[in-house]
């Protein structure tokens, strides 16, 4: 038996026999001096490589102790971090997944604290924990016998190649086809692994799109239109997947609206601007026995944070649900569509939800 199969085993032996004897708490403080992935439950990953691949993203393999759940192609992994003594945590798409190592693509946001920390300090032999694995493949929510049609920006990108990924293992001689968009040459990302990719999908047709640099001939001109689809010969009944900044993917629904699209079309959006603040006095928040004086014109993640809170959440965006709770009055507004809820007795989204009047929450 190798020393790393016996260490495996005797990590196994030893968690079965003493976990009944001691809090979890306990169990992993003593385990991970000996090996720092060794936990009682919890997921913990240890960064195994980092490697830029364009666009300003930065790839993470990751490996794992525990035996990774079986996800589909589009699965979101909540990912959290200690950083300057609090935990945050954040939700991407891995790249793939396999039992006990999964790859993730993340951008570098500007003022993004996670992003930023990964790509600024994040270094080999660092660990991150697995907080939840959640979501289904958009495959799923798409049927049709032309060929899918995949439609990225920048880290909509991590979305598609997870998507390929999957193709070339379930469907790899059918034909599909992906559009990057992105501004500059310099901005494009995953052009060796979209090679390498491209032997495994005979059939797969690559198309590149620059909105700032006209003069590149080997790509299409400018935002997604009706030209690039009819350029490009692709049929009105592909399904569609676009994932990416909200202006790409709220263009591209308007195009298939107006070209008469029917293949159906699954859509992420990712930095959505937010409508502007109402301007009035601040309201208070009511936290169990706890009252808060906060801002309308903020954000009540923000708001709860800033009161030395740490309440849970993963996108920041309105996307992963990660930082839904429970409103039991007072009126919120959207800050991303403006819509105004008043109702009582409501699950709102703290990360995107502003508070118009006193509220009463349940977190």
């Amino acid at each position: 038996m190798s020393s790393s199969s016996f260490l495996s085993r005797a990590q196994e032996l030893t968690g079965r026999y003493l976990t009944p004897w001691m809090s979890e708490a306990s169990f992993d403080f003593f385990a991970a001096h000996v090996d720092p992935l060794w936990t009682r439950r919890r997921l913990r990953l240890e960064v195994s490589a980092l490697n830029k691949v364009g666009g300003d993203i930065l790839s993470l393999r990751l490996r794992s102790f525990h035996a990774l759940p079986a996800a589909p192609a589009g699965t979101h992994v909540e990912i959290s971090a200690v950083i300057d003594g609090v935990r945050q945590r954040r939700t991407y798409t891995p790249l793939w997944m396999s039992e006990h190592e999964l790859e993730l693509g993340i951008k570098k946001i500007a003022d993004g604290r996670f992003s930023s920390w990964v790509h600024d300090t994040l270094k080999v032999g660092d660990h991150l924990e697995i907080e939840r694995i959640y979501g289904t493949s958009p495959f799923l929510q798409l049927s049709g016998r032309a060929a899918p049609v995949l439609i990225a920006g920048g880290s909509g990108m991590t979305l598609a190649m997870a998507l390929l990924h999957e193709w070339a293992a379930t469907s790899a001689q059918r034909p599909i086809h992906l559009i990057q968009y992105a501004r500059t040459a310099t901005e494009l990302a995953y052009l060796d692994a979209l090679a390498e990719l491209q032997t495994q999908i005979p059939a797969l047709h690559t198309h590149l799109a620059l909105t700032r640099e006209p003069d590149l001939e080997s790509a299409l001109q400018g935002h997604f239109c009706a030209q690039h689809w009819q350029t490009l010969q692709l049929d009105t009944d592909s399904p569609v997947i676009v994932c990416g900044p909200a202006g790409l993917v709220d263009g591209v629904a308007q195009v298939l609206t107006d070209i008469d699209h029917q293949g159906g079309l699954y859509r992420e959006a990712y930095h959505r601007p937010l409508v502007a603040a109402p301007s009035g006095a601040p309201v208070s928040v009511q936290l169990g026995a706890r009252q808060l004086s906060v801002s309308s014109q903020e954000t009540l993640l923000e708001s709860l944070e800033q009161a030395g809170l740490q309440p849970k959440y993963g996108c920041r965006q309105g996307i992963c649900m990660s930082c839904t709770c429970h409103k039991v009055q007072g009126r919120v507004q959207n800050a991303i569509d403006g819509s105004i809820s008043d109702d009582d007795e409501e699950d709102i989204r703290l990360c995107i939800s502003r508070p118009l009047t006193d509220i009463e929450l349940l977190i």
